[in-house]
């Protein structure tokens, strides 16, 4: 049995433990089938609601396997300031916020 080990370092802020689990349901396919652990930075435009929109790829590592769109998915649908332990109360709607993920498999 696969285990999935996701770390995540998002600008200095803790994250919530159901995000964490929530991404192992975001893990590339391709990725996953040949069992490739990655990392990805996006750049995202903080909204109103504490949400994040308009998100691109700034890196992925390696490149090809879906890390970066995947981690796209997962930011745009799960991630939300407001809900963060340590919400950083300097970001207002309408800055970019950068975020390294990494995706680990073991």
């Amino acid at each position: 049995m696969t285990r999935f080990y996701l770390i995540s370092l998002l600008a200095g802020l803790a994250m919530l433990a159901p995000f964490v689990a929530t991404a192992k349901d975001y893990y590339p396919d391709r990725a996953l089938e040949v069992e490739v652990n990655g990392v990805a930075n996006i750049d995202c435009v903080l909204q109103a609601d504490g949400k994040v929109k308009d998100c691109v790829v700034v890196k992925e590592t390696p490149a090809g396997y879906g890390f970066g769109e995947a981690t796209i998915r997962l930011f745009e649908d799960q991630f939300d300031l407001n809900q963060q332990k340590a919400a950083d109360k300097s970001h207002k709607p309408g800055d970019h916020m950068t975020f390294t993920y990494r995706w680990e498999l073991h």
